[in-house]
């Protein structure tokens, strides 16, 4: 439900239903160029594509939904949030550039909360495969100032 400028959750539902609801809404809108890719998955598979909250998936399950959404080499976006630290963004550039090699700075931004207490640096690199996906997620988990990651 959305009201002037928020949304409002229903309390019924948890933050990972609502997420689904809300891609689902919008994964196979007739004449988005943006949607083609989950609207063909859905045609391949019969099932739509959801996110996990702990539902158990397995790392072969986890494979082949890669398998089905992802092409590679392929463009990906990698955006940390964490601790406002000089260092933070250092530390996850090194993250990605171990397993991508040199970052030129029109492929970073970075970002201030406003209270200065929080930066999210976002990184738009080639990778060339799901290991490297997972390597430069899992470097970046390890630093323990990082809050988020998408």
């Amino acid at each position: 439900m959305v009201g002037f400028g928020r949304v409002i959750r229903d309390p019924r539902k948890s933050k990972a239903d609502v997420l689904r609801d809300s891609l689902a809404s919008t994964a196979a809108v007739p004449g988005n160029p943006k949607s083609a890719k989950p609207a063909s998955t859905l045609e391949k598979t019969g099932k739509p594509i959801v996110l996990s909250d702990g539902d158990g998936k397995t790392a072969d399950e986890w494979a082949q939904l890669d398998e089905h959404v992802n092409e590679y080499p392929g463009e990906r976006s990698f955006k940390a949030i964490g601790a406002g630290e000089a260092d933070f963004v250092r530390s996850m550039r090194e993250c990605v550039e171990r397993v991508v090699g040199g970052i030129e700075d029109g492929q970073m931004d970075t970002k201030e909360s406003s209270g200065g207490k929080y930066v999210s640096v976002t990184f738009r690199v080639v990778i060339q495969s799901a290991e490297e996906m997972k390597e430069i997620y899992e470097g970046m988990k390890r630093d323990g100032r990082m809050k988020f990651f998408i």
